[in-house]
């Protein structure tokens, strides 16, 4: 009777222990602190070509304000820790901005890269 049940268990075990299809792929975080703000960008493998127009709008940013971004990097950070980890992003590749601890804008999935450069330029202000 006990034989019976063993497979039905191991595969229910199997299926609910499983990751998540968040953790199954493989996911870049990347960081950027421009003065207060931390700028996430995060990107899936599977997902690479998606990720030219954020790349490309992050550079365009880059180059609009030298004298402010002039050092500007992009780092990688570790994947999916409790700093990085944002739990609104359902879509990658996907870009947060924060500052202080508060979510400012987030932008995910294929997106044009004018639309990207706008929000970022309208959310990161300098003084």
């Amino acid at each position: 009777m006990l034989k019976g049940w063993l497979p039905v268990v191991f595969i229910f075990v199997l299926i609910t222990g499983s990751c998540s299809p968040k953790e199954a792929s493989t996911l870049n975080v990347y960081q950027m602190t421009p003065d207060d703000y931390k700028v996430f960008f995060y990107s899936e493998q599977s997902k690479l070509e998606l990720e030219e127009n954020y790349i490309d709008a992050l550079l365009k940013l880059r180059l609009s304000n030298p004298e402010k971004l002039g050092n500007l990097s992009l780092s990688k950070s570790s994947i999916f820790s409790t700093e990085t980890n944002h739990p609104s992003i359902k879509h990658y590749p996907a870009l947060v901005i924060e500052k202080n601890g508060q979510t400012l804008a987030t932008m995910s999935g294929q997106k044009r890269k004018n639309d990207i450069f706008t929000l970022l330029q309208d959310t990161i202000t300098y003084e």
